[in-house]
């Protein structure tokens, strides 16, 4: 966001939301996103934003793994009370 500052942007004005992009990259169609798995992707965003990114993203690097790991889980987890509640409809 700062880039778009410095372009003459007012960032809060503006928002890139690639959540959609990351679901479809982690095989999630964006119509299957839980709200957990949204907010999961938009605290670590923000946490991404309190970091100086140093030496093309890099520091980044543990920060996006820990958020992957946890979205994934939380898609496994929403992908099984799918299951369990069509089981227990039939």
């Amino acid at each position: 966001m700062k880039g778009l500052s410095r372009l003459g942007f007012h960032s809060e004005k503006y928002n890139m939301d690639l959540s959609g992009i990351v679901a479809e990259l982690m095989g999630i169609p964006e119509i299957e996103m839980s709200w957990n798995w949204f907010y999961i992707y938009m605290d670590f965003l923000k946490k991404a934003g309190e970091y100086k990114t140093i030496d093309e993203g890099k520091n980044l690097l543990t920060l996006a793994e820990t958020c992957y790991k946890q979205l994934t889980t939380c898609a496994q987890a929403e992908k099984e009370n799918k299951k369990e509640t069509s089981r227990a409809k039939s």
